[in-house]
């Protein structure tokens, strides 16, 4: 019996065996023997997946048996529920672990269960790595400063003329940095001048804003004429 939906070296080897014990090598031989020939096609070998109409007609089979024999049918989710409730009388924490897994790896549920446990497994790691990061950076920022401020203290006390002293530049604060020139509101002129360019050059917004003949304000830019001339309905 093969899976090649689970294991991920199906890719390297195709294959990956799964357990079979006496039992079901059994049922799988009359399954050869009785129902595998009356499948179309026929062929020498059988394959057992868990997407297929072979495995669906070995299941139909298989509730078939459980039905005569307990008079009740039994639904793959009800039969882990069985197992795992035995398990928890009989098996030590790991193997009712282990064989829970072997139960639900195969279930959309189980995935997406062991996908988040894994995710915040992920998380705190990557928190406590994030961490390690941020202060080795803090720690390697002011061993950077020290060298700064000792290489400056050095350049200012060395007494050789030869050697060039670096100079900082002063930082100029945001109150002091010169304010941008505000545009107001277009003046009827500007709107006639945008009408006659567009007429002019299509809409081409910097060659308008470029003409000699058309004063516009300082402050003006393509953007803005464009966005007066959506406004004006021109365009």
């Amino acid at each position: 019996m093969v899976d090649q939906k689970i294991f991920k070296t199906a890719k390297t080897y195709g294959f990956d065996s799964v357990y079979f014990d006496e039992c079901s090598m059994e049922l799988l031989g009359k399954y050869i023997a009785y129902v595998r020939p009356l499948l179309t096609p026929t062929c020498d070998y059988v394959l057992v997946n868990r997407n297929g109409k072979q495995f669906h007609k070995l299941s139909n089979l298989l509730s078939v048996l459980v039905f005569e024999a307990i008079d009740k049918y039994i639904h793959p989710t009800r039969y882990r529920q069985i197992i795992e409730t035995e398990s928890a009388h009989v098996l030590l924490p790991n193997e009712q672990k282990w064989i829970s897994e072997d139960q639900k790896h195969s279930s959309n549920v189980a995935r997406v269960h062991y996908q988040k446990k894994r995710s915040r497994e992920v998380a705190m790691r990557g928190r406590e790595c994030m961490q390690k990061l941020i202060e080795r950076s803090n720690s390697s920022q002011t061993e950077e400063e020290k060298q700064q401020q000792s290489s400056s203290v050095v350049q200012h006390t060395n007494p050789n003329p030869n050697v060039n002293v670096v100079q900082h530049t002063p930082i100029i604060s945001p109150q002091k940095l010169p304010k941008r020139r505000r545009g107001g509101r277009f003046t009827c002129e500007e709107d006639n001048y945008i009408r006659l360019g567009i007429a002019q050059f299509g809409f081409r917004w910097s060659m308008i804003l470029r003409h000699p003949e058309y004063n516009f304000n300082a402050c003006r830019v393509a953007n803005t004429l464009r966005k007066r001339a959506e406004a004006l309905k021109l365009v």
